[in-house]
């Protein structure tokens, strides 16, 4: 486990918002010669911000950033719940139930990503935008209830996330993508599994706000 103590966590928050807050202020990542950040420098500061701020067999706590008009795709949580605040600023959340229950246990990421993804009926269950901590900010996902779901940016926000137990792909709990194919009505979906869009890119910092990996 982790050393980080839970006081740690404002301050990571802190140290996170403070090197993302401005993505084209080039405060965060430098070159290696202490000058302007190269292209693929400001490509990672264009990414989904990542932090990781506590992670156990059980639960991982998160938080991602994510500028205005930014997005996670639609992935689902197996076998997870997962408890969402929004930190400060808006985001628009959509969230699927699939039709079926044994949905998990067809879905293939090494399928998906050949193109060969399966398609399941799902229905829409939550559309609506959530606001930071005590304006409506909070939302939670259960294994069969929102799991599958989408965040889109309204404006620059900062999102908390409490996962249990986390992902782990030895214990049968990948990360999932996929896309809408077809809308029968209002509320029902065709969904099909698809690999992690080549558009999304998240860039991973530690819980000091330092960069660590991009992704």
């Amino acid at each position: 486990m982790s050393n980080v103590t839970l006081g740690d966590v404002p301050r990571s928050i802190e140290n996170f918002a403070r090197r993302c807050a401005t993505r084209d202020g080039e405060e965060s990542i430098v070159s290696a010669d202490g000058g302007r950040p190269s292209n693929g420098q400001r490509a990672i500061l264009r990414a989904v911000s990542h932090l990781r701020l506590r992670s156990a067999d059980d639960y991982a706590v998160c938080a991602f950033m994510l500028d205005c008009g930014q997005s996670i795709p639609l992935h689902n949580h197996p076998d997870m719940c997962v408890h969402m605040r929004v930190l400060f600023g808006r985001a628009h959340v959509r969230a699927f139930d699939f039709v079926h229950d044994n949905v998990h246990s067809e879905l293939s990421t090494k399928e998906a990503t050949a193109g060969n993804g399966r398609r399941h009926q799902a229905r829409l269950v939550f559309d609506e935008t959530v606001f930071e901590s005590g304006r409506g900010g909070a939302f939670t996902l259960e294994p069969h209830r929102c799991n599958v779901h989408e965040i889109r940016a309204v404006t620059p926000c900062a999102i908390l996330e409490v996962q249990t137990p986390p992902y782990a792909v030895d214990g049968g709990r990948d990360c999932h993508y996929f896309e809408e194919v077809e809308q029968a009505s209002a509320t029902e979906f065709l969904l099909r599994e698809i690999g992690c869009p080549d558009t999304f890119e998240c860039v991973r910092f530690n819980r000091h706000g330092e960069f660590d990996a991009y992704t």
